[in-house]
Parts: structure tokens; C-alpha cells; sequence
């Protein structure tokens, strides 16, 4: 799998520390605020794993994610959410996913993202 990833999350602060660690381990990072960031973004380098924040102020983050895995279905998602209900949320919208919850532990997702790269 290739190593480049895109991060969508609406908090900056988030989507600066990931996007820090994860390009000290080779990876090459994009991120976006927001759905139409996302979309443009996803649709140019086509990501080869993908996370997600459900709650993306005003957008629900399992739509994009189902937009953009559309148009990539080679993207790996890995959605984070604080809910406690979260396969409730997923498997109506048939998403296959892997799932971190918030509040996360910044090493056991970088270890996530390594399993999946292979």
C-alpha cells in the first residue's frame, strides 16, 4: 500500500499533531478541515488510507467517507469517534471501517496506520 494519507478532521490542532507524526514516519500527509477540502484533495492523490472524524462540524464525516471511498475504493478508512454506539452508525451506512475511539492514545493509532500499510 502506498504510504500517503489524508487526515479530515475540523479541529486544527488534531490534524497538525497527526499530520506531524505521521510525516516523520515517511508518510506523505494531506489534510482538510473540511468536506469540500476532502473531496478535492482525495480526488487528486488518491489516499491510500484515510482518517476520518465523524463529527465534522455541520457534515457527518461516514457521508465523505462514503463519497470519497466511491471514487477510491483502494483508501483503507479508519474513522475516529468518541460514540460509544459506533457499529450502530457504520453498518446501516455499509462501511467497512477500522475504528479508533476518541480519546486516542496518538501511538496505538500510528501502529494502526503501520498494520495497515503491511
Amino acid at each position: 500500500m502506498e504510504k500517503s494519507i489524508l487526515i479530515v478532521d475540523d479541529h486544527v490542532g488534531i490534524r497538525i499533531l497527526m499530520s506531524e507524526i505521521f510525516r516523520r514516519d515517511g508518510f506523505d500527509v494531506k489534510c482538510a478541515g473540511n468536506r469540500e477540502e476532502a473531496k478535492c484533495i482525495a480526488e487528486q492523490c488518491k489516499p491510500g488510507i484515510g482518517i476520518f472524524d465523524v463529527n465534522l462540524g455541520g457534515c457527518n464525516g461516514l457521508d465523505l467517507l462514503k463519497e470519497i471511498k466511491s471514487n477510491n475504493p483502494g483508501m483503507v478508512p479508519i474513522v475516529i469517534s468518541a460514540s460509544e454506539y459506533f457499529d450502530d452508525l457504520c453498518l446501516p451506512a455499509g462501511i467497512e471501517v477500522h475504528y479508533v475511539k476518541k480519546p486516542f492514545d496518538i501511538g496505538m493509532l500510528k501502529a494502526k496506520v503501520c498494520e495497515l500499510c503491511g
